[in-house]
């Protein structure tokens, strides 16, 4: 996220991600049993990062813009 210029959220659905193939949802390994994470994304090849983030983006709802914070 360090390049990016505004940060927000959106909605996704756990069987539209899990119908991509190669990804599922996963627990994270944290003491919070409510999070997961998307797993398959190989963190070593540009192209499939883009091809994953393309296919999220095609299937989330409309995204939620956080506000920046002013600096002090």
């Amino acid at each position: 996220m360090g390049e990016l210029d505004c940060k927000g959220y959106t909605y996704i659905l756990v069987a539209d991600v899990e119908r991509i193939q190669g990804l599922k949802i996963q627990q994270e390994e944290s003491s919070d049993p409510d999070l997961y994470e998307i797993a398959g994304i190989p963190s070593d090849n540009f192209t499939a990062q883009t091809d994953y983030a393309i296919a999220l983006a095609k299937i989330s709802a409309g995204v939620v813009r956080v506000p920046r914070r002013l600096k002090s």
